[in-house]
């Protein structure tokens, strides 16, 4: 298996296999907000609950994407199918 692979099998998404594209979509969110608030930490909590919590919300705030939120909550309940 290559490192591309099991970055998506490790992570808390029951959806990702077949939603690469969406998962990036809320990663960069995440990632961006920890580029600005240089903090590798905050964008770890941002992707726990696969992307399901205030601290992915407050980032995509911040980082002004508030005319996107319709679709990231979009992409979020996709990847998180499959989840008890």
């Amino acid at each position: 298996m290559d490192q591309a692979s099991a970055l998506y099998l490790d992570d808390e998404c029951k959806g990702v296999m077949g939603n690469r594209d969406l998962y990036e979509y809320l990663a960069k969110v995440c990632d961006d907000c920890a580029n600005v608030y240089r903090s590798h930490e905050l964008g770890q909590k941002c992707r726990q609950e696969c992307f399901f919590n205030k601290d992915f919300v407050q980032c995509a705030l911040s980082i002004e994407r508030r005319a996107e939120m319709e679709n990231l909550n979009r992409a979020m309940s996709i990847i998180r199918a499959g989840r008890k």
